[in-house]
This record gives C-alpha cells, structure tokens and sequence, in this order.
C-alpha cells in the first residue's frame, strides 16, 4: 500500500467528519477521487464515570432479570420505531 503524507489542515479536516462516518475525496470538477474512513482510535476517548463495586454486580446478578442478545436486540429495533 502506498503512503501519501497529509497536512495537519487537511489532518483536521478529515477527522472532523466523526469515526466510522466516511468522506468522498473530489477533483475541482467534482469526480470522486477515493473514500476516506478514519481509522479508530481509542486513545481519543475517555471512560467517564465509576466501575460497579463487586458488591453491585453481585447484587444485580441476584435481582436483576437477565436478557438475551435477541431480547436486547429486539428492544433496540422497537426504540427506532
């Protein structure tokens, strides 16, 4: 594969589109050149908030009802509707 050495301008131009969202590269004449995607990074992120205590955890295994991956899924398609 081929490297191509960008501007810190064009840099931030390209991952101001948002990860996992691509952008189409054009000519001045509008024809599209190639797709860019940016690749993930986790260093870019922050955990924010508090692990559960194993005290919790526990707590919710014994209370909590538990849910299949259909289950959620299923869910998850109703809140779009």
């Amino acid at each position: 594969m081929a490297r191509y050495m960008i501007g810190s301008e064009l840099r931030e131009k390209l991952f101001a589109i948002g990860e996992g969202e691509t952008v189409e590269l054009t000519d001045e004449a509008g024809v599209v050149v190639g797709r860019f995607t940016p690749v993930y990074d986790p260093t870019r992120y922050q955990i924010v908030g508090e692990w559960a205590s194993d005290e919790e955890r526990r707590r919710r295994v014994r209370e909590g009802k538990r849910y299949t991956a259909e289950e959620v899924e299923a869910r998850l398609r109703g809140l779009n509707k």
